[in-house]
């Protein structure tokens, strides 16, 4: 199974990402664009889980895609945040 991650990650986000999913055996999958996510999600086996960047404003997007594919209505979709805000 593979972890998929939409969106731009920076260098530093990217090796903690890589580091976070050692434990799995497996490498993240970097799509960057919707679209290449969608297309991605298409042509695999389904993923572990998927990882949003909430700056991105995929996340609802994705969300009503996904939950329209039977074989993907259970992965979950993570939504990453910077920081958490009291407001």
């Amino acid at each position: 199974m593979s972890t998929v991650l939409l969106g731009e990650f920076n260098k530093s986000e990217t090796r903690l990402i890589h580091h976070a999913v050692a434990p799995l055996s497996e490498s993240p999958v970097f799509t960057g664009s919707l679209e290449r996510t969608e297309r991605w999600l298409e042509n695999n086996p389904a993923p572990r889980c998927v990882f949003v960047p909430e700056e991105s404003h995929q996340v609802a997007p994705l969300v009503q895609w996904m939950r329209r594919q039977a074989r993907l209505f259970t992965v979950p979709i993570v939504a990453m945040v910077n920081r958490l805000d009291s407001d």
